[in-house]
Parts: structure tokens; sequence; C-alpha cells
């Protein structure tokens, strides 16, 4: 009898705890029902690198209209490198300033 009423608390807290995610499940779809995340973009461009800092582990890269992107993992790029990036606009095409590189692939080199 004990083990049978140990085996029901079991499962009483495991219906319970299912019962709270579907609710938070709900409340999100509610939430973004209402509140849709923004739409974000995707766009490429291309740019050169420009500055190596090896301390900090951070790659510089200047677009060819003279924004300056940032990115970690400098193991491979040398300054020069030419590189291609696929950039998010973030839900703000009004603005490049908060975009952020999706993705980055080396090009070539500039001499």
């Amino acid at each position: 009898m004990k083990e049978f009423i140990k085996e029901n608390k079991l499962v009483s807290i495991g219906i319970g705890l299912m019962i709270i995610i579907c609710i938070v499940e709900l409340i999100a779809m509610i939430y973004l029902t209402i509140n849709p995340l923004p739409k974000t973009e995707q766009y490429p461009t291309c740019g050169t690198v420009v500055e190596i800092d090896s301390k900090t582990n951070l790659v510089t890269i200047e677009d060819f209209n003279g924004n300056l992107w940032v990115f970690e993992g400098c193991e491979d790029w040398m300054e020069g490198d030419i590189c291609v990036m696929i950039m998010s606009d973030e839900g703000t095409p009004e603005t490049i300033y908060d975009d952020v590189i999706i993705q980055i692939r080396y090009c070539g080199w500039n001499y």
C-alpha cells in the first residue's frame, strides 16, 4: 500500500509539472501572438581584415562602405584578407549599426 501511495505521489508530481509546462507554453504563444518578433532579413557584404588582436582573439573587418565589424577567432586570419559576411539586420532595416555577423567566409588576400 505504501508503494502505491509513493507511486501516486510521483505520478501527481509529474502531471503537475506537465500542466505547469503547458501553461508556460500557452502564455508564451499568446504573448508572441500579441507582440510578434520583428522580421529579420539577411544580406551579404564584403570586407577586408584591417586589424587582428591576438590578446582578445578579435578580428576587425572594414566593409567597402567603411563600416567596422568585429568577430572572435583570429587563428587563421591575416591583415589584408578579404571575406564575405552574411549579416542579419536584427529586425531593424533602417539602421545597420545593430546588425550582427551570422556567418563569415574567407575569399582571398589583398596585397
